[in-house]
């Protein structure tokens, strides 16, 4: 009995290795295998069982949009500048938008005139 073997060459390029969007809350199978194609290729991606998907869209990402404490205009590059805790439940954040951040220091305790100094002031 003689044995059909394929010589088989280590591949040249680097696979793609993007996988199905969304395939981390699904089970097992199919849809989880990474595209074989070589990586920086254009178009759509194919996994080892020839199943295609999409390429994913450069829109698909979404940004953080929160709301100055200051001047209450919408940002999408917000700043923390507190956060408030809670005793009863959950915290918040508290953000602020580039050009209002310079009116929050880091510690206000080092702020002139902030209540406690070493002058003695409340």
């Amino acid at each position: 009995m003689s044995a059909n073997l394929k010589r088989v060459e280590p591949l040249d390029t680097v696979p793609c290795g993007v996988r199905r969007p969304g395939w981390e809350r699904q089970g097992p199978g199919r849809h989880r295998l990474p595209c074989v194609l070589p990586g920086g290729h254009e178009g759509e991606h194919r996994s080892a069982f020839r199943q295609t998907w999409a390429a994913p869209d450069g829109r698909a990402v979404r940004k953080p949009v929160r709301m100055c404490v200051r001047c209450q205009h919408i940002t999408d590059t917000p700043i923390i500048v507190a956060e408030i805790h809670s005793a009863s439940g959950p915290g918040f954040n508290v953000y602020c938008c580039p050009t209002c951040a310079r009116y929050y220091c880091a510690h206000p305790e080092r702020r002139p005139g902030w209540p406690g100094n070493e002058d003695g002031t409340l």
